[in-house]
């Protein structure tokens, strides 16, 4: 499930000096799983923005405004779905997230 459309990265060096910048080819992003946003071992908490898990490289990409933004948006719709449903966020139907996400003009990466 994808959030949002990610074209570029610069990735901070942990020691402190230096970025390197990383620019994807016209038409090539990568998506943000669902699972990426639900801490492990707490099961009806979701985390959007930067708080959302990925590696060191993967929060070069969705470290920037507009990818918190839409990991908020689809935060916000699966617990909207969830409580729909009255499920725990890992049992919540990840099709009807992506569809109202499409209803709303979100890219999911299809």
């Amino acid at each position: 499930m994808c959030y949002c459309t990610i074209f570029e990265h610069g990735i901070h060096n942990p020691e402190g000096t230096g970025t390197s910048h990383y620019y994807f080819k016209e038409g090539t992003y990568y998506t943000i799983p669902y699972r990426s946003l639900m801490p492990k071992n707490i099961k009806n908490l979701l985390a959007a923005g930067r708080c959302i898990s990925g590696s060191h490289e993967a929060q070069a990409s969705f470290r920037i405004m507009p990818t918190c933004c839409s990991t908020g948006e689809a935060a916000g719709v699966a617990a909207a779905v969830a409580a729909q449903e009255h499920t725990d966020f890992p049992e919540t139907d990840v099709k009807k997230i992506q569809a109202l996400l499409r209803k709303h003009h979100a890219f999911i990466g299809e």
